[in-house]
């Protein structure tokens, strides 16, 4: 049986979420090491969790199922994911993003998930300095700031004033 492919959008807003009041949105920054980032609404102001997995694609399933397994109903309305670049320059492929990438196909088709991509530089105006100010930064935890960063964006949040 051949499993068909996701379709990929790369427009940023929110779509097919079942009711405006409620929205639960997935980032990640695959790799050996995958960032993840959440946004979930309602809530009381403590809406956005991060963090990281290790050891590449199984444990990345781990988590989707897990969650999943918890509470059926809480899935993700969208998931957004850094897109892969080869790097031709690159002395060697690095390819756990692949597989992680393909981890999270899978279980967006399994699960009637939206999945958006997103190029790794879409989410570079996201400095440290603006997810501080956010109260979103978390120290030595690279990837959990980068999947954040393309949740931000994909959100289209602005950070406070300073």
């Amino acid at each position: 049986m051949s499993v068909p492919p996701v379709k990929p959008s790369t427009t940023s807003e929110p779509e097919n979420v079942k009711d405006a009041n409620k929205l639960f949105v997935l980032a990640f920054d695959p790799g050996t090491t995958t960032g993840w980032a959440s946004f979930l609404k309602p809530n009381d102001r403590d809406g956005y969790k991060s963090g990281q997995i290790e050891d590449g694609c199984i444990p990345v399933w781990q988590f989707l199922d897990t969650m999943n397994a918890l509470d059926p109903e809480f899935i993700p309305d969208v998931i957004v994911c850094e897109s892969f670049q080869y790097r031709p320059k690159l002395d060697k492929a690095v390819l756990s993003p692949v597989e992680v990438i393909g981890v999270i196909k899978l279980w967006c088709h399994n699960n009637k998930v939206k999945l958006k991509f997103q190029t790794p530089g879409q989410r570079m105006w996201w400095d440290d300095n603006k997810l501080k100010r956010m109260q979103v930064y978390k120290p030595n935890k690279p990837h959990a700031n980068d999947a954040m960063r393309h949740l931000l964006t994909y959100l289209n949040v602005l950070p406070p004033k300073t």
